[in-house]
């Protein structure tokens, strides 16, 4: 066990199950994620990857099961609750603020964690770790889409989070975007921020993970390291194999 693992999970999943109409997204999923650890989600489509960030980010709530962060369960709590205790999300879909500025979005994020007006320079050094304080000026929309998915890490980051979700970051970036993303998961890391991670693009999750966990059929069928799962035969055969 490394020391990004030793303790108590900061954030942990037990034995959650979601249903939709009867139909289960999600059966007895068991997960924890350490301080200062990466760790991948990752499954074919419909495995339940999303479903299960929903419950972690307080989204949605377990149909049984408990959610724990830093070992409070997280039961009835709001996200933006769930945020202001340091777990902190990102989406699929974009959510930015298009009308706005690449500053004043970062901006949005410092106050409701404040509480307070923020002045422009608190966005900066955000921007500057996700390579947007060149823009800080322009109006979000007008930013290229990879862009505009460091710009949403970056509001999340303002946020001071101990523990980020992140939903896709990859999706619709160019290669050298990517790459970039790699480096900057692993400076996230480096600043003591926690990150599970959903990813299609497995050269990325596997390349920046410490653990990985794959689901399947909305059940966890492996968690290990990327070595680990990469001999795995039953994600071989559910998910690596088909990909291949």
């Amino acid at each position: 066990m490394s020391g990004r693992e030793a303790g108590a999970p900061l954030l942990e999943a037990r034995e959650v199950w979601r249903e939709f109409g009867g139909v289960a997204a999600l059966r007895g999923v068991s997960l924890g994620v350490h301080e200062r650890e990466i760790v991948a989600l990752i499954g074919p489509n419909g495995a339940g990857k999303t479903t299960l960030l929903n419950l972690l980010s307080c989204v949605l709530p377990p149909t049984r099961g408990q959610v724990l962060f830093r070992g409070r369960s997280l039961a009835g709590l709001a996200p933006h609750r769930a945020a202001r205790l340091g777990l902190t999300r990102t989406f699929q879909n974009l959510q930015l603020f298009g009308s706005l500025t690449v500053a004043e979005n970062v901006l949005v994020a410092r106050e409701a964690r404040g509480g307070h007006a923020a002045s422009w320079s608190e966005a900066l050094p955000w921007l500057e770790l996700v390579g947007l304080a060149a823009r800080a000026d322009e109006y979000a929309h007008h930013l290229p889409f990879g862009q505009r998915r460091l710009l949403e890490l970056a509001r999340a980051l303002a946020v001071e989070p101990t523990m980020l979700l992140l939903d896709e970051p990859a999706a619709g970036l160019s290669s050298g975007e990517r790459a970039a993303l790699r480096e900057l998961l692993l400076a996230v890391r480096a600043r003591g921020v926690a990150v599970l991670l959903v990813e299609h693009d497995l050269e990325l999750a596997l390349g920046v993970a410490d653990r990985v966990v794959v689901l399947d059929y909305g059940e966890k069928i492996a968690d290990g390291t990327p070595e680990q799962v990469r001999s795995d035969p039953r994600v071989i055969s559910a998910y690596l194999g088909a990909a291949a």
